[in-house]
C-alpha cells in the first residue's frame, strides 16, 4: 500500500462516484479537466487531491438530476470501495469493531477528512471534520459521505439499518435533494448546522457484520498495522497520538492543544495519558516527522521542499537541520542512498 499524501484520497473511495459520472453521460474528457484522469481512476492503487472531489461534485450539481446522480454514486459503494480498510472491517465481529477498525485506519484511504463515532446517550453519532473552507463542492461530498456511510452499515448486517437524522452544513437543498435524502436515510434532515453528521440508534454498535471471519481478520489487521507502520506492542493512545499529529502536519500546526482537541480530551489529560508510558508530547513530535520524512523521501514524484511541508517545516532548510540531526545524514543523500538500494 503505497503512502497517501495529506490531502488526497485512494481512487477506490472515488471510483463510485466517477462511474455514476459516466453513466449519467459526462465524458471522460470532462472529468480528466475536473482533476479526475481516466489513467489514474483505473489505477486501484492510485489517488486524487481532495479538490478534485470537489470540483467534481460542483460540475454535477450544475447539471441536471443530481439527485440522482447522488443515489446511483451512493449505491455503489461497497466495502471494497475503502480498500484493504474495508475489507478488514467486514471480516471482523460485530459493527462496534468494524467502526473501531476504521476509526483507526481511515487515514490509510482518506486524508481529505476524518469521521468520529461518538455516542451520546441513546444515539451514535458520525460527526466529520473536513479540512478546508466550506465550499459548495466540499459540503455536497460530506452529505454524500453521510449516505455512504450507512449504505456500508446496510451491506455489513443482516439487521434493519435506519438513521434518525441527518444534519448538514449546507445553508439549503433543493426539494428533489431533500426528498432524495430523506427517502434513502428515512430519516429528517436538517440544514444549517455546524458539523455534517449522521446519527442512529446506538444499538447498530450490537448488530453481528455478517460476513465476520477471524481468519481472514488477523491476516488484515497485520497488514494494516504494517502500512500503518504501528508497532505491534504500543499502547493504543500512542498510535491514535501519532495519527491525530499526521492530521495536524496536514492542515496546520500540530500543537498540542490541536491534537488533544481532535482526540475529545483537554491537553492535560494528553500530556497525563502519555506520562503514563513515559513519552512527552515533542518527542511524538519528532518520532512522527521523521517516520513521515522516510517515508515521503522514497516518492520520487515529491520534492525535497514539498517533503519538508508535508512534515511541517516552512522552511526547507529546518527540515534539513532536523533531519541531519535524526539521521546523521541529509535528505538528498537518504533519498539517493534508497535509490541506489533498489528501495525507490
Amino acid at each position: 500500500m503505497s503512502v497517501l499524501r495529506p490531502n488526497h484520497i485512494a481512487v477506490v473511495n472515488v471510483r463510485p462516484a466517477y462511474d455514476a459520472s459516466l453513466a449519467a453521460g459526462v465524458s471522460s474528457h470532462d472529468l480528466a479537466g475536473i482533476g479526475l484522469p481516466a489513467a489514474v481512476m483505473c489505477n486501484p492503487d492510485g489517488a486524487v487531491h481532495g479538490d478534485a472531489t470537489y470540483d467534481h461534485f460542483e460540475h454535477m450539481a450544475s447539471l441536471p438530476g443530481y439527485a440522482d446522480f447522488v443515489q446511483d454514486s451512493v449505491v455503489r459503494h461497497t466495502f471494497g470501495t475503502l480498500g484493504v480498510v474495508g475489507l478488514a472491517c467486514k471480516t471482523l465481529d460485530t459493527i462496534y469493531e468494524a467502526l473501531m477498525c476504521h476509526q483507526r485506519f481511515q487515514h490509510l484511504t482518506n486524508q481529505t477528512a476524518r469521521y468520529h463515532p461518538t455516542v451520546e446517550g441513546q444515539h451514535l453519532v458520525f460527526r466529520e471534520e473536513r479540512w478546508g473552507p466550506p465550499r459548495p463542492g466540499l459540503l455536497y461530498v460530506s452529505e454524500y459521505t453521510a449516505l455512504v456511510a450507512l449504505q456500508l452499515l446496510r451491506l455489513a448486517t443482516d439487521c434493519p439499518v435506519s438513521a434518525v437524522a441527518l444534519h448538514t452544513r449546507s445553508p439549503m437543498l433543493s426539494p428533489s435533494l431533500r426528498s432524495m435524502f430523506e427517502a434513502f436515510l428515512g430519516a429528517p434532515v436538517h440544514v444549517g448546522a455546524e458539523h455534517t453528521s449522521l446519527v442512529l440508534d446506538a444499538q447498530v454498535l450490537l448488530m453481528p457484520v455478517r460476513s465476520a471471519d477471524a481468519e481472514l481478520a488477523d491476516y488484515f489487521g497485520t497488514k494494516l498495522h504494517q502500512a500503518a507502520q504501528f508497532e505491534p506492542d504500543e499502547p493504543e493512545v500512542i498510535n491514535q497520538v501519532r495519527m491525530a499529529i499526521q492530521h495536524a502536519l496536514a492542515t496546520g500546526k500540530p500543537t498540542a492543544d490541536r491534537v488533544a482537541r481532535n482526540l475529545a480530551m483537554s491537553p492535560r489529560t494528553l500530556q497525563r495519558r502519555l506520562r503514563e508510558h513515559d513519552v512527552g508530547y515533542a518527542q511524538l513530535l519528532e518520532q512522527t516527522r521523521r517516520g513521515l520524512a522516510e517515508r515521503y523521501l522514497t516518492d520520487r514524484t515529491l520534492t525535497l521542499a514539498e517533503v519538508a511541508y508535508l512534515c511541517g517545516y516552512e522552511e526547507q532548510t529546518s527540515f534539513f537541520r532536523a533531519f541531519r540531526q535524526w539521521t546523521g545524514e541529509t535528505p538528498t543523500a537518504r533519498r539517493a542512498a534508497l535509490t541506489t538500494n533498489g528501495s525507490v
